[in-house]
């Protein structure tokens, strides 16, 4: 990881994170993972430096070897897909990728995720304007009595109940 991390500070030469070849820069910090599956580096590495870079092509390759870090160990690695919803969302303007990792985050929640992983959705399918996906996720939310912060609670029922206010007076915007 040190090898990786200082590849673009050489001797004479300073090479951007931009110019880097980031399939070979995913190997790397996947064989990383391989080596010690415990490491949080290779993450913090991928989700706190290389998804800096202004190329959104260069952001993908980054966020696929998050997912799929995830995927495997969901309960340690759940932090760095949160950080890729963020970056979906707000850097790469990809509602339905957001959408896809916020689902994945949900469908793999364990006790040492806090409630707000499961709530990511809903606000990324009020922003795709999916209300009635939006309704019917909230709503499933407070009936599976999983959401244990009342702040959290609270917040969910705000919102159904704003839903709900703007279907009945026909303006959803």
């Amino acid at each position: 990881m040190l090898y990786l991390q200082s590849f673009d500070s050489q001797p004479g030469i300073v090479i951007p994170y931009r110019d880097l070849d980031y399939r070979r820069v995913k190997k790397w910090l996947k064989t990383s993972l391989i080596l010690d599956e415990r490491d949080q580096y290779p993450l913090f590495a991928a989700a706190g430096l290389y998804l800096g870079v202004e190329d959104d092509s260069r952001k993908r390759i980054m966020l696929d070897f998050i997912y799929r870090a995830f995927v495997k160990n969901p309960e340690e690695r759940w932090q760095w897909l949160a950080r890729g919803i963020w970056v979906a969302k707000y850097q790469l303007h990809d509602l339905p990728l957001a959408l896809r990792y916020a689902e994945a985050l949900a469908g793999r929640r364990t006790s040492k995720m806090p409630d707000w992983v499961s709530e990511m959705q809903v606000f990324i399918l009020n922003d795709m304007n999916k209300i009635d996906s939006e309704r019917i996720l909230i709503g499933a939310l407070l009936a599976n009595g999983k959401i244990l912060d009342q702040n959290e609670k609270y917040l969910l029922e705000r919102e159904l109940a704003r839903i709900g206010r703007q279907k009945k007076s026909g303006v959803l915007w």
